[in-house]
């Protein structure tokens, strides 16, 4: 899976969840659980976290995450938002430099960054953990691993790929290979009408060629 969005949305059991849910143009697949796994279908205009995570999470006032990730790109993005109000965002770019935070950590990043039967052994080796790395380095990712927080040692870790997310699926009880609801996103004019414009200067300058 090289590109994969989407958002793991809390359902509180609103009695309305299917109609907001539409409203979003995400059409739900089956029985709506405590937890609903979205899947967006990715178009150009859409490489990014789905635009409905904040509205989505103010109007069922409960808890989306959204995510993004393109792993021939190397970029992971993530946003927690709870009623509204956006409480962490995680963004992983290899070309500058690894990951980027903002907001405090949450209790579900244990999961994010942290699988189970994981251990600094060669058959074991955590996936998102560098290879090379020096005693001190060692010890900081023990240290950080045994209190379940990943945030002083987020420059050995890697990103880009769709492990942390499997994972924090997993965590919510949503299974990653069937989303509980799906979305078409909307295609962006923008790449057309700069394609339109190309070709109407190119013809104005024909034109303009003929007649002088």
């Amino acid at each position: 899976m090289g590109t994969w969005a989407g958002a793991i949305v809390e359902t509180r059991q609103h009695p309305d969840v299917g109609a907001v849910l539409a409203k979003h143009g995400i059409t739900v697949i089956g029985e709506v659980t405590p937890w609903v796994l979205v899947q967006v279908d990715v178009s150009f205009g859409s490489l990014t976290v789905p635009a409905f995570v904040e509205p989505l999470s103010r109007e069922l006032r409960a808890r989306v995450i959204g995510f993004f990730i393109q792993s021939t790109a190397s970029v992971e993005e993530l946003e927690h938002w709870d009623s509204g109000e956006r409480l962490r965002k995680l963004e992983f770019f290899a070309e500058e430099g690894g990951w980027r935070t903002e907001g405090d950590a949450q209790e579900w990043e244990t999961a994010y960054f942290f699988a189970e039967g994981e251990a600094l052994e060669p058959d074991a080796w955590p996936h998102n953990l560098r290879d090379e790395l020096t005693d001190e380095e060692l010890a900081r990712y023990q240290t950080a691993r045994a209190a379940n927080d990943a945030t002083a040692i987020l420059d050995l870790l890697s990103g880009g790929s769709v492990w942390s997310v499997r994972q924090l699926c997993r965590r919510f009880e949503v299974d990653p290979a069937k989303p509980g609801g799906v979305c078409t996103a909307r295609r962006s004019l923008n790449p057309w009408l700069i394609g339109a414009l190309i070709v109407f200067f190119l013809a104005g300058l024909f034109l303009l060629g003929v007649y002088t």
